[in-house]
């Protein structure tokens, strides 16, 4: 579970929840078109989070970083274990969001 693995996506939707299971107690970062909007703290077992909701009806592109790590006593870390986090999906007020691939920086005009 490595920090600053991310999730990529382009969504229509006016409100956007997240749902993670966690093991532990996780910070994720929350980018909406392109703007650091929020820094979710997680928390143990499976919950929804509240992205953002009241936007007008329009595609945006959704970036979670999760920034921090699981290390178990194994590996022998002095920092603290903050456990391991399974992204569940998207949510909107439509029931399941529906997510497309946007289009990726490096792959334009190619």
């Amino acid at each position: 579970d490595w920090p600053g693995v991310s999730l990529f996506t382009r969504i229509m939707a006016s409100d956007l929840s997240v749902e993670f299971t966690d093991t532990g107690a996780n910070r994720v970062a929350f980018y909406r078109d392109g703007i650091l909007h929020l820094t979710l703290q997680t928390r143990v077992g499976r919950h929804v989070y509240k992205l953002f909701a009241g936007l007008p009806l329009t595609y945006h592109n959704v970036e979670l970083v999760k920034t921090t790590e699981a290390c178990g006593k194994a590996e022998n870390c002095s920092w603290g274990d903050f456990g391991v986090l399974t992204f569940e999906g998207f949510w909107s007020s439509g029931g399941v969001a529906k997510c497309t691939l946007p289009a990726l920086p490096w792959k334009e005009n190619r």
